[in-house]
């Protein structure tokens, strides 16, 4: 887990030093400008130290970058986030993910993609994963689109769990897993107007041996434009497995909101 933290965090470092702006909505940038051949991108990155009472270290980076091309697009997408308090690990989670999207003007599409992911507070050392998926265009118009995507991944994972909270006595738990997974989603934009749109997606994930036992996930964003530069955003994620390999909560969610500065 130490290696794969170390490239995300390098990765990310070096994508802040050349990608600015803020909220990425590929799909919706194509429709307004109508453009091909170009990049999009968008980086952030927070520091926070504080000791009053609870000693707390907080650091966030972020850094998305997509090529917009004629037939063709390509994506790349990673986030990390560590927080510590009192010398217990709070939150330490990361990903890079990696994306393209052949013949996008057809009506159904082909998507590649690929991924590497860990998460320190819920065990899981690594995952990774890639697959392909067929994309379908449901609906797609300047104010609303909609679309549906299945195939397949094949998935590697390591976890590992302190079963009595300490890792001295040595009474931990690893499990490595493999499996070939359906991996279907759903997607959908609304351009509301007067500077307000959401983007809502859906995911379902599955070993194809174990259908009724998935992982499934969510993710929301509302976006209001409060001048030209400047806009309100809100963001919740939900996560739910059926089936955890180590004793978590079956269902995490996060919510955030703040003003996006848009350069």
């Amino acid at each position: 887990m130490f290696k794969l933290k170390i490239i995300l965090i390098t990765f990310l470092t070096c994508c802040s030093l050349f990608v600015n702006g803020q909220v990425l909505n590929m799909e919706k940038e194509r429709i307004d400008g109508d453009s091909t051949g170009i990049w999009l991108g968008n980086a952030s990155g927070a520091f926070t130290f504080a000791d009053r009472q609870v000693t707390t270290l907080n650091l966030f980076l972020s850094a998305h970058l997509a090529y917009i091309g004629e037939r063709h697009n390509y994506i790349l997408i990673g986030d990390f986030d560590f927080l510590r308090g009192d010398g217990d690990d709070l939150a330490s989670n990361g990903y890079g993910h990696v994306r393209a999207n052949f013949f996008k003007e057809k009506r159904v599409s082909l998507e590649l993609f690929g991924q590497a992911q860990y998460d320190g507070v819920k065990g899981m050392d690594a995952r990774y994963l890639s697959g392909s998926n067929a994309r379908l265009r449901l609906w797609e118009s300047s104010e609303v689109s909609l679309f549906v995507a299945s195939g397949f991944m094949y998935e590697v994972e390591a976890w590992k769990w302190d079963m009595d909270g300490n890792s001295e006595n040595g009474d931990e738990f690893k499990e490595r897993t493999y499996w070939w997974k359906n991996n279907t989603y759903i997607s959908f934009r609304w351009d509301m107007g007067k500077g307000l749109f959401t983007n809502l997606v859906a995911y379902y994930q599955a070993p194809f041996e174990r259908l009724g036992n998935p992982r499934l996930s969510g993710e929301g964003n509302l976006n209001l434009k409060i001048t030209s530069k400047l806009a309100f955003t809100a963001q919740i994620t939900v996560w739910y497995d059926e089936s955890p390999v180590v004793p978590i909560d079956k269902t995490n969610y996060t919510f955030t909101n703040g003003v996006t500065y848009n350069f």
